[in-house]
């Protein structure tokens, strides 16, 4: 998993030590990833998740991401199926 910000490595890796993640983060300080994945705005990127697979195809986008909700709705997705 990778996350990807506005935000500068150092506040990132802040971010990432602060709540124990474990998963790299990406400073996108000039909003090039943001726009090319439609998620770009001026002050902040819209809050998205995309699920890609090795191919780099795309599995899955969340269009709209409520952080405090949003994890357990990942997990569920890489849970494999039981039927």
């Amino acid at each position: 998993m990778i996350g990807i910000s506005y935000d500068t490595p150092e506040k990132l890796l802040k971010f990432k030590k602060n709540h124990n993640l474990p998963f790299t983060f990406l400073s996108d300080r000039k909003k090039k990833v943001a726009y090319l994945y439609n998620s770009g705005n001026f002050l902040f990127a819209n809050r998205k998740t995309f699920i890609i697979d090795e191919k780099g195809i795309i599995e899955k986008i969340y269009q709209k991401v409520n952080v405090n909700t949003h994890a357990p709705q990942i997990l569920e997705y890489f849970e494999p199926n039981e039927n």
